[in-house]
């Protein structure tokens, strides 16, 4: 009885609270709904390029996929940020912020914004909250581009 009266006390503050965290609970969501998607589209393109492999080893390939230890999938290959594709590709500049390379990959990025205090959305607002976030993005990535020697260099960078 006392767990349940500390848990429904516990949510009403959060309930009572409003919006406050709006931006990074909806950017936590976001990444969510897209590593399942990546996840989803992954196995797919596996299971249609080697037939053969497919109703056997089935379940090694999700947890590899899962597990971020596969072949990348077609939304890395087309979103993941390279220094050789993003030059005709700018695009990868921002999308390769919202793709990771595994679940361990999600968590921790889940687990920084979990730890972020709430003061800090609010105290910036929502809109320079999400733009220091997608600038820190593009930055992240011209600074790899920056500092990779090798320009023909198509290892793949993810995440936020």
């Amino acid at each position: 009885l006392r767990w349940f009266t500390e848990f429904r006390r516990r949510l009403l503050r959060r309930s009572s609270s409003g919006d406050a965290t709006l931006v990074r609970t909806t950017l936590m969501g976001l990444n969510v709904m897209l590593f399942l998607y990546q996840i989803f589209t992954t196995v797919n393109f596996l299971r249609q390029r080697h037939p053969e492999y497919w109703p056997r080893h089935a379940p090694s390939m999700l947890v590899d996929t899962i597990v971020g230890t596969s072949y990348p999938g077609p939304l890395v290959r087309n979103f993941g940020f390279s220094r050789f594709l993003a030059n005709t590709q700018p695009h990868r500049y921002l999308t390769s912020g919202f793709f990771h390379g595994g679940i361990l990959h999600l968590l921790v990025n889940l687990d920084t914004w979990r730890r972020q205090p709430a003061w800090l959305e609010t105290g910036l607002g929502a809109p320079l909250y999400l733009t220091t976030f997608l600038i820190s993005v593009v930055a992240g990535n011209l600074a790899q581009a920056r500092f990779v020697n090798n320009p023909l260099d198509q290892v793949f960078c993810l995440g936020s």
